[in-house]
């Protein structure tokens, strides 16, 4: 009969490894509201956790805020370019 490969899936330890050298390696941050890893693959350092919706600065992790007219304003303090 056919031999099938199965396929080979890493263990949860094996990911959680791997994840924490790609943060090593700046790849990947870690997100500050939830800490669900987060990976830019372009565009602005404002950016959107899709687990928990925690916006912050790429750059520096800084919490962006809304302002009286319920848009975002750049981080508090924040001197971080909104492109790089």
């Amino acid at each position: 009969g056919a031999r099938y490969d199965r396929e080979v899936r890493p263990t949860p330890e094996q990911l959680e490894e791997a994840v924490e050298d790609m943060v090593r390696r700046g790849e990947m941050k870690r997100c500050p509201g939830c800490r669900s890893p987060i990976e830019k693959n372009g565009g602005c350092n404002h950016m959107t956790c899709a687990r928990c919706r925690q916006e912050f600065c790429w750059r520096c992790d800084a919490a962006y805020v809304r302002d009286e007219f319920g848009g975002f304003q750049r981080h508090p303090g924040g001197g971080c370019p909104l492109y790089d």
